[in-house]
């Protein structure tokens, strides 16, 4: 279990500056040194009271000097191309103030195994099906790979692999050309089928026949079966598919500096204790019972989520402690109001992008308040699982029929691998040991159908002349030789048409599917409404997450500032529960709590007032009286 603490130095602009050692020797007298329990030993250390004596000498973070800070400062403002170097250049300190800033990490490096059936073009590959019985999943060696880096590996599983005929082809090794219609041939480009061009010459490109030959299958009707090679057979087997993942959690403690904990996860600490293991053991002897609390529930559920259905090869824990420094005590949350220059251009930004507003109002506007409203958004996801059963039939090209094998297992007692958590998925999946054999119904097992569209006789009113044998000047129709009928093009004149339901095999293989559905329900409230902003444009942004709970069955939120957030919270996981525990299977449940910036602005133009609103990280604009605007698309 390591420990990491990351420096973090605040400086504020004033006219004095403070001596550096005075600072240091107050952080000291505020901050006596830590003396309670250590965490337990493990193979990375040798005895506790070494933890201790290692933790309490790194309690103070040394603060940085003001040219370091101002050179990073400078730096940070060269990078930006907006932001001008003279106020980092020119600045004068009044205070640097250093604050230890903890994280605490639990990884869990797991293994996943899933089969599936594949195949092959078989070449005189050795056919093992029936020699023994084929192993296990997890009983198949593979080396893995270095510990805690992602990666994946396929291997053929031994005694699963026999030769059957080609699915595509039904053994053949040909399938009929899509070009021609396995005809052979196709109308004739140039004449169109007529058989004679405009000024009623004969047809040179096809010698007057109207059909040339195909060139997708040069005439013969048949195309080399793409899946076989034109071999006819294919060496069917289970491969087995093997996951290796790295799961990684991380806890941040110290938010009393007022610095973004969201900034920690881009920088690097150094490490204070550390502890791998193949299943370690929660911190209990942080001097900072969060830190407890929080190793506790993570430990408790990487192996919930992963131990029974992945193998957990090894973890390892960043243990971190927390010492605190801090000289003034800052509410839960503030929103800053955005500065006027700002709120000019996000409602230019947005006038610009209606087709029927002026951009007018927004570049002559003048200001005369803006309210910065604190807006809270509480999110429950419940990510649940449901399965229904129906009949399904395919063609029958000589799949292998067990409905009278064995019993036929439940819907829930089939396994099925769970795609990413909180996304909608469905998957389809043929339950074992419910097929079999029928004639077609479509086609009363004769594998054809007749042609609708020239009921079954094969010819066709011949569209040139109506069916008259002549045109308007009496001379014989050229495109149906004066008969008065074609072909039909659909059944080219045969009468029928393969059956489309069994595609001509006279047969299908009936079974009953299982249908797995996946679905993410979510459930929002927004219980702030002093601002005049409409809650429903809430849904549409993002804000800073404050709170975040992800377990098989989450806890209501109970000791939130606003109660209005603990009771809806109460009301939304107690239905969800009650809502999907009967019918479908909770997979797992995520809770948030996000603050939503909305900055209320007032201001004139033309002498009147109005009111739009700023909101969301990405500051977008709501309005519902833009003082310029048409419904024509004209400028005004």
């Amino acid at each position: 279990m390591p420990v990491l603490y990351f420096p973090v130095t605040k400086g504020l602009l004033m006219e004095a500056c403070t001596q550096d050692h005075r600072y240091r020797q107050q952080l000291d007298t505020q901050n006596p040194p830590y003396d309670g329990p250590t965490a337990p030993p493990c193979e990375n250390v040798q005895h506790s009271a070494g933890i201790r004596r290692h933790i309490t000498r790194r309690k103070c973070i040394p603060s940085i000097s003001e040219d370091t800070a101002r050179d990073a400062l400078v730096q940070y403002a060269s990078s930006k191309c907006c932001y001008s170097t003279k106020p980092a250049e020119t600045l004068v300190f009044s205070n640097l103030e250093s604050h230890n800033t903890y994280r605490y990490r639990l990884e869990t490096f797991t293994e996943s195994r899933s089969t599936e059936w594949a195949h092959e073009l078989y070449r005189g590959q050795p056919v093992d099906a029936y020699t023994q019985p084929p192993p296990a999943p997890w009983a198949i060696p593979a080396k893995a790979p270095t510990m805690f880096k992602d990666a994946t590996q396929e291997i053929k599983i031994p005694n699963t692999a026999y030769v059957k005929p080609c699915h595509t082809c039904t053994g053949m090794g040909m399938i009929p050309c899509t070009k021609c219609a396995r005809c052979g041939s196709k109308q004739c480009w140039v004449c169109n089928g007529s058989r004679v061009r405009a000024g009623g010459e004969s047809c040179h490109h096809c010698n007057g026949s109207g059909r040339t030959t195909c060139d997708g299958c040069n005439g013969t009707g048949l195309n080399s079966c793409n899946t076989c090679k034109g071999k006819g057979q294919l060496l069917v087997y289970i491969r087995l598919k093997i996951k290796w993942k790295n799961n990684v959690d991380d806890f941040v403690v110290d938010q009393e500096s007022g610095f973004p904990i969201n900034r920690v996860s881009a920088v690097t600490g150094k490490k204070v204790f550390v502890d791998k293991q193949h299943m370690v053991s929660p911190a209990v002897g942080s001097p900072d019972p969060d830190i407890s609390k929080a190793a506790k529930r993570l430990v408790r559920q990487h192996h919930a989520k992963f131990a029974s259905t992945y193998r957990i090869l090894q973890q390892v824990c960043l243990h971190l402690t927390c010492l605190r420094v801090q000289e003034h005590q800052r509410p839960l949350v503030r929103i800053p109001s955005i500065s006027e220059d700002f709120a000019k251009d996000a409602f230019i930004e947005y006038a610009s992008s209606k087709c029927c507003y002026s951009s007018r109002p927004a570049k002559e506007l003048v200001f005369t308040d803006l309210q910065a409203h604190d807006t809270y958004r509480y999110r429950l996801e419940t990510f649940v699982e449901s399965r229904t059963t129906e009949w399904a039939s395919v063609p029958y090209t000589g799949q292998v029929v067990d409905s009278y094998g064995s019993c036929v297992p439940a819907p829930w007692d089939i396994a099925v691998q769970v795609p990413a958590m909180f996304q909608n998925g469905k998957r389809t999946i043929q339950v074992p040991h419910t097929s079999s054999v029928k004639g077609c119904h479509n086609c009363l097992a004769l594998g054809k159908s007749a042609c609708q569209k020239c009921i079954a006789s094969g010819w066709m009113q011949c569209w040139v002349c109506n069916g008259s044998g002549s045109r308007m000047s009496n001379n014989r129709c050229s495109h149906c030789n004066g008969v008065g009928r074609v072909r039909c093009t659909e059944c080219s004149g045969r009468g029928s048409k393969t059956c489309h339901t069994c595609t001509g095999k006279g047969q299908l293989l009936f079974f009953i599917n299982l249908i797995v559905e996946w679905k993410n329900h979510i459930f929002e409230f927004v219980p702030d409404k002093r601002s005049g902003f409409p809650v429903d444009q809430i849904s549409k942004v993002t804000g800073e997450l404050l709170f975040t709970d992800t377990q098989y069955l989450v806890y209501p939120v109970v000791s939130f500032p606003d109660n209005a957030i603990n009771q809806a919270s109460q009301r939304a996981v107690r239905e969800h529960q009650a809502q999907f525990v009967t019918t479908s299977r909770i997979l797992q449940q995520r809770q948030s709590i996000e603050l939503i910036p909305v900055t209320r602005v007032h201001y004139t133009w033309k002498e009147k007032t109005y009111i739009y609103f700023v909101y969301g990280a990405e500051h977008k604009v709501y309005t519902d009286d833009y003082p310029a605007k048409c419904c024509c698309c004209t400028i005004i």
